[in-house]
């Protein structure tokens, strides 16, 4: 084997341990593991049917793109939400000071049975409180309107424990790969934020109708 010959080989080996090291890093999370596999939990916030089609939400009330899309996915609930399973969990981003104290208060409101009520509100209203020096008060007044117990509404504002998972959602989220919200995955698989109504639609349906065709198979 002449000189040239040995140097080809060289240049080959070296590109394909190249690549190796790419796709080894690829497919590392920012703290070197593995990605884990995303599965819901009792203490996920979920609503619609458990029909196997999970749409997963990661976001932050005061994140103006999660409130530009906060109608969005409530046409596509609207439509599709009876063959789907909606979820929520929180990624509150640190640029955003009102976010913490938004998911603290739509964690407490759940403790009374209101989180997706004061889910509504908050995304909804998201401009009046966003750049508040301390939205408190008309938190306060949105658990009233929605006739919480205020004192309880206050407390559990300020329980540890909704503070810890809180963190430990953003934590999921960060170790599951999400940069920015709102971030969706669909039966555990992290999608590109669609574009329109349509669009999101067309994603769902599309995983609405795998599901249906795979369930029928099973059957059969």
């Amino acid at each position: 084997m002449n000189r040239s010959t040995y140097l080809v080989f060289a240049i080959i080996f070296l590109f394909v341990g190249f690549v190796g090291v790419a796709v080894y890093v690829k497919n590392k999370t920012v703290d070197g593991g593995p990605l884990p596999t995303l599965t819901l939990d009792v203490s996920d916030w979920t609503k619609g049917t458990n029909t196997g089609v999970v749409l997963l939400e990661y976001g932050d009330f005061q994140c103006p793109a999660c409130g530009q899309y906060y109608p969005i996915v409530s046409d596509l609930l609207k439509e599709v939400g009876p063959s789907i399973t909606f979820a929520f969990r929180h990624l509150p981003l640190n640029q955003h000071k009102n976010a913490i104290p938004a998911a603290l208060a739509s964690e407490a409101a759940g403790k009374q049975g209101k989180f997706w009520d004061m889910y509504h509100v908050l995304y909804v209203n998201q401009s009046d409180w966003s750049e508040l020096s301390d939205p408190t008060e008309i938190f306060k007044t949105y658990a009233k309107n929605l006739s919480l117990d205020l004192t309880r509404f206050e407390t559990d504002s300020k329980d540890p424990a909704i503070k810890s998972k809180i963190t430990a959602s953003y934590k999921a989220g960060i170790k599951l790969g999400v940069e920015g919200t709102p971030s969706f995955f669909l039966n555990g698989v992290k999608i590109k934020s669609p574009g329109s109504l349509e669009e999101f639609k067309l994603v769902v349906k599309e995983a609405i109708a795998k599901q249906k065709t795979t369930t029928s198979t099973v059957v059969q």
